[in-house]
């Protein structure tokens, strides 16, 4: 298990990664920049990424959108992330970065810090769903399979892209979120979404799965801030 910190280093720094290590059992590593940062994620795997953003709580969630950006070019599931600031975000922006599915928590508070990060590992390891999908990364391209013994699922080219980001570990997506990655509208992003659960039914029959846990495993939602959705299985990524 490994965790990466992204802040310029302070005098709590230390004491900062000694008490993850010590709560999480993890290996931690710290980076000055969040440069540095995607610099150490080309190198190595982290399942969790905490950023401080002193003074740029304004844009938690743009960095939050670079974190999962830069590892999807990656070709590796998104860490979870856990911001750290100063004090309170903006209310709008704590809302943003809620529907966005990350943590934003006080940095002078690290007690709560070190038991979020060991929640999860936790979640991470237990977390057991119904479905199980295994995506492969060869020659260039991803390839999608289904339950077990696995099925593979035929998808083109951008159904496959948007399963990928949606079964990149995060509990949910927003429409925004991926429009920007797949570069089309919103719009497109809602339709797309339903030709992937068109494109389920396929091989629900083969797997022996209810048609009526269809919508329990693709899920799309309405919230205040707009319209998230996810996925509900067990990923292997191969």
């Amino acid at each position: 298990m490994n965790v990466l910190i992204i802040e310029p280093y302070v005098p709590d720094t230390c004491a900062l990664i000694e008490g993850l290590r010590g709560m999480t059992h993890s290996r931690v590593s710290q980076a000055e920049t969040l440069a540095e940062g995607f610099t150490a994620m080309e190198e190595t795997y982290f399942d969790i990424v905490l950023v401080t953003i002193h003074r740029q709580a304004s844009l938690a969630a743009k960095v939050l959108k670079q974190i999962r950006s830069h590892a999807t070019h990656l070709l590796v599931r998104p860490p979870d992330v856990i911001l750290l600031v100063d004090g309170l975000l903006p209310m709008q922006e704590a809302l943003r970065c809620r529907e966005l599915g990350t943590m934003c928590m006080r940095r002078d508070l690290p007690q709560a810090v070190y038991e979020e990060a060991r929640l999860m590992f936790w979640k991470r390891a237990t977390r057991k769903y119904d479905v199980t999908f295994r995506v492969d990364f060869r020659n260039g391209h991803h390839f999608l399979f289904a339950g077990s013994p696995p099925v593979r699922v035929e998808l083109g080219a951008q159904l496959t892209r948007l399963a990928v980001l949606l079964l990149g570990g995060n509990e949910s997506y927003t429409v925004e979120f991926l429009a920007d990655e797949l570069s089309v509208c919103r719009q497109s992003v809602k339709k797309y979404f339903r030709d992937l659960r068109q494109a389920f039914v396929q091989v629900q029959t083969q797997l022996g799965i209810a048609s009526c846990m269809q919508t329990e495993i693709f899920w799309m939602e309405k919230r205040p801030g707009g319209t998230v959705c996810g996925v509900k299985a067990n990923v292997v990524w191969n």
